[in-house]
């Protein structure tokens, strides 16, 4: 509910933004995300989860604009059973509300370049393993990382856009018989971090241009 009510304030809100400055896009986005979990054992992206959310972008200048929005992401980890190890499955699905806040520098109008900070809230967690069962305990409500990205105008209105997403710090404290190995790796690593791939479609609205005959 509130990422429904939040959305119906951003789309009362764009048209007055528009009023003031023209440069207020509307961003529709959706896509998918393959992710893993560092520090969980399992490595690969590959865990598929749903991506979609809106934006607000302002350009603030020719060739630079900024970008905040609200999203819902799954991020996680999947690693699969085989026939070596038939009770290797394993699964975690992390749902968040992120909130992107994004710098983006275009080049020849079709390229788009971005970076920035993401801070997301865990509303729902599922973790499942074969030799456990059910875990889904220990992940911490809030995760905070950066974002790069790279995106290619297809029209007008619609571009596509490949992210990296990592986080800054840790969403899950190592378990106490975990061995972290050199010094360097128990300095830096201080537990599982969100490790994901994003890939979308954006659809551009641009506020109605006014008219200057009353």
């Amino acid at each position: 509910m509130r990422l429904l009510l939040f959305i119906a304030v951003l789309l009362a809100l764009s048209p007055a933004f528009s009023q003031e400055n023209e440069r207020f896009n509307l961003v529709l986005s959706g896509g998918g995300v393959g992710s893993q979990v560092d520090g969980d054992f399992y490595g690969g992206y590959d865990k598929f989860g749903p991506y979609g959310g809106i934006y607000l972008n302002r350009a603030i200048g020719e060739k630079v604009s900024i970008d905040f929005g609200l999203t819902y992401i799954q991020k996680g980890a999947r690693h699969n059973a085989s026939q070596q190890d038939p009770t290797g499955f394993y699964i975690s699905r992390l749902n968040y509300v992120e909130m992107p806040l994004l710098f983006s520098g275009y080049y020849k109008k079709k390229y788009r370049f971005e970076g920035g900070l993401t801070v997301a809230y865990l509303f729902k967690s599922h973790e499942e393993s074969a030799k456990v069962g059910v875990i889904n305990t220990g992940w911490k409500s809030y995760d905070v990382g950066y974002a790069a990205g790279f995106g290619y105008k297809l029209s007008d209105k619609v571009y596509t856009n490949l992210r990296y997403n990592y986080s800054l710090v840790p969403i899950r404290a190592y378990q106490a018989n975990v061995y972290l190995g050199t010094f360097w790796t128990r300095l830096f690593n201080k537990g599982l971090y969100n490790n994901l791939i994003q890939l979308s479609i954006n659809y551009i609205i641009s506020p109605k241009e006014k008219n200057s005959e009353q």
